[in-house]
């Protein structure tokens, strides 16, 4: 649905800042980018807020890592029991690992070890082949394309813009759970919030 904003009718503004009542400013930002800039933004989220809380799970207790803390809990019924903080931080990374091998055609990846320090190196090594491969989709406006994935028996057919939405979703699920389970282990850690993510990347 378009902006409000939008549909109306914009004076030239040479400092880019206008006026929308009844109690705000409109400062505009770079003309053009379209929906692709906020996938963009979601999935550097992402990839940063699954690096926080990575490098958060290195000052918990082995102990409370491992701690069952919801029995049976399922995010999604073809994953497997995620009932502890270990095995929710392990997911968030498997998810990313076995997409790329699926979008580049390789084999299902060897699975890693789960403590905070091995999942941070997995995660190091495979988020920036994710976001050259958003990228690489975006600039090519591929988002409807098809990929097979021959990873799944029988192989089954994916369009490519929901593959990164289906990441985005469980990921953003997973990181919140991770959240509650940390606070719950004593463990202060922030909201994950897009708005204060992206204030802080553009703060000098």
């Amino acid at each position: 649905v378009p902006s409000p904003a939008r549909e109306g009718h914009w004076l030239p503004a040479p400092n880019g800042i206008h006026f929308h009542p009844p109690t705000s400013l409109w400062v505009a930002g770079d003309q053009g980018s379209g929906d692709d800039a906020v996938t963009a933004l979601l999935v550097h989220h992402a990839l940063d807020d699954t690096r926080a809380l990575l490098e958060t799970a290195a000052g918990v207790p082995e102990d409370e890592y491992r701690r069952p803390r919801a029995a049976g809990l399922q995010v999604l019924p073809w994953d497997g029991p995620e009932e502890s903080l270990a095995a929710v931080l392990e997911h968030l990374v498997w998810t990313t690992e076995v997409w790329l091998a699926s979008v580049e055609g390789a084999d299902t990846p060897v699975r890693g070890a789960d403590d905070p320090a091995a999942l941070l190196a997995r995660h190091d090594a495979a988020a920036p082949r994710w976001l050259a491969f958003v990228r690489d989709v975006s600039r090519r406006g591929a988002w409807g394309d098809r990929l097979v994935d021959a990873l799944c028996d029988p192989p089954e057919t994916f369009v490519l813009g929901s593959v990164v939405a289906h990441v985005l979703t469980f990921g953003a699920h997973r990181r919140q759970l991770a959240r509650h389970w940390f606070r719950a282990a004593g463990v202060p850690v922030d909201t994950g919030d897009p708005i204060d993510w992206l204030s802080r990347r553009r703060t000098p």
